[in-house]
């Protein structure tokens, strides 16, 4: 009964194939299990908490500097 482990742990459509004894015998995923509502999905965005506290943060700011901070940010993130 020999399987890919972490294979199984990141491929849905490999789980799937796998018999009801190789998915017995897999063991949880150490990074656990990862379920998002639809109520969630607005306040997910990469790290931060969310455009509205992005726009929080830049009240104040002119238009011109966000422009500069974005072709910044394309810049060094490309």
């Amino acid at each position: 009964m020999k399987f890919d482990i972490v294979r199984a742990w990141k491929d849905e459509t490999y789980r799937q194939s796998l018999s009801e004894e190789q998915l017995s015998a897999l063991p949880a995923n150490p990074a656990g299990q990862l379920e998002l509502t639809e109520a969630d999905l607005p306040s997910v965005s990469g790290g931060v908490g969310g455009i509205g506290d992005i726009l929080k943060a830049l009240n104040g700011i002119e238009v011109t500097t966000l422009a500069i901070l974005s072709d910044l940010t394309k810049s060094t993130c490309a």
